[in-house]
């Protein structure tokens, strides 16, 4: 249905991490022949919007009001696992409001993982005090992210002490 649904478009933008990977892994799913071929076209049109802002100059990231403003990015496993990493920090650090912080294990998951947190609640836990602490110890005001089920986990983590924003937050 999602093939034949965005036939016609040249690109599907996702503002989710999870999306951006189980759309551009198709080829791997439907295998069948009557749609292998359209799956492999159909993932090289799936991008993720900060891919799009970082080549695309028409986006720019958002000016912040006032000083500049200390931000962090937490690095999704989902957005990774699709080949994302590099855009998402480019428009951080392209912001010239912004004083871009890399915290430590920003590559590391913080304990959501969809379901994981609701069935596992103690490791989960565990799992996010490691990221709360590099959070912390990164000085940063704003952590950025690109996936939504990431925001829950870190908002739900961090309880207002440090702002979450999804990356297209800071764009403009």
């Amino acid at each position: 249905f999602n093939i034949d649904s965005f036939d016609s478009v040249d690109q599907i933008v996702t503002g989710c991490a999870s999306c951006t990977k189980m759309l551009r892994d198709y080829p791997t799913i439907l295998t069948d022949p009557a749609y292998s071929e359209k799956a492999k076209q159909f993932s090289k049109k799936v991008v993720h919007i900060s891919e799009l802002a970082a080549k695309d100059r028409y986006f720019k990231v958002a000016p912040l009001p006032g000083k500049k403003t200390k931000v962090t990015y937490h690095s999704s496993c989902h957005l990774r696992a699709a080949g994302v990493s590099r855009e998402p920090r480019e428009l951080l650090r392209n912001n010239p409001n912004i004083e871009y912080v890399e915290m430590e294990y920003a590559d590391r998951c913080a304990g959501g993982a969809g379901t994981f947190c609701i069935k596992n609640p103690e490791q989960s836990e565990a799992i996010f005090e490691r990221k709360r602490r590099a959070i912390e110890a990164s000085g940063a005001e704003i952590v950025a992210t690109s996936c939504p089920a990431c925001m829950m986990q870190l908002k739900n983590g961090l309880k207002g002490k440090v702002e979450v924003k999804h990356i297209a937050e800071l764009l403009q």
